[in-house]
This record gives structure tokens, sequence and C-alpha cells, in this order.
């Protein structure tokens, strides 16, 4: 009945969630599940009604990342660190690169070209 509504509130939550995959799409169905009960013993509710009973989406992600184990977050925050180092090292590397190439090209292509001639030839 509201599902552009309830995608919106997920991808609200999502937004405020700093954690694994696994434990994103464990809440999706959980909320899922609890926006599908409500609606099922509330037939006639609002959106604002089912809005009130899920709560504000920063409130569901805290409580959510209050609920995850520490050391799993730590990880996954290591984790993410060293991915965000790890491609900003690779395009680094890759405009070094890049910027080395075009250096060499554009200097190659003002190469004099020499043309040199014996006397024997010139007296020809």
């Amino acid at each position: 009945m509201y599902d552009k509504q309830i995608r919106r509130y997920i991808r609200n939550v999502d937004r405020k969630l700093s954690c694994p995959n696994a434990e994103r799409a464990l809440l999706h169905k959980q909320l899922h599940n609890m926006c599908e009960e409500f609606m099922s013993e509330h037939p006639a509710a609002t959106w604002e009604e089912l809005y009130a009973f899920l709560g504000r989406p920063e409130d569901v992600a805290n409580t959510c990342m209050d609920s995850l184990d520490a050391e799993l977050l730590q990880r996954y925050s290591q984790r993410k660190r060293l991915c965000t180092r790890i491609c900003l090292l690779a395009f680094i590397l890759a405009f070094a690169v890049i910027t080395t190439l075009f250096a060499i090209l554009l200097n190659s292509s003002r190469t004099p070209i020499t043309v040199e001639y014996t006397i024997d030839e010139i007296q020809k």
C-alpha cells in the first residue's frame, strides 16, 4: 500500500548505518516484516501512523547500530578505511602514469627531424 514511502524510509535508515551488508539486509527484512505486520493489524492505517509506529529513521539506525557487536563494527570500519585508502592510492597512481605517458608522448612529437647529408650527396 505504501511501498514507495517504505522504500524511501528504509533508504533513509540505510544512509545512517555504518555496518556490513549482511546486517543491513537483515534490518531491511525486519523493517519490511514490521510494516507488513502493522498493516495487516491496522488495514486502514495512514502512512503517518505507520511512520509513528516505526519511528524516525535516525532513531531506528541508532538502535540498530547500538545492538551490533562493537568488534564487528570496528572490523567493518577498518576494512572500509583500508578500501578507501587503496582506491585513493590507485587513483593517484593511475593519474601519475597517465600524466607521465602524456608528457612522454608530447615530448616525442616535438623531437625535430634531422636529415644528414654527406658531402658526396650534396655535390651530386
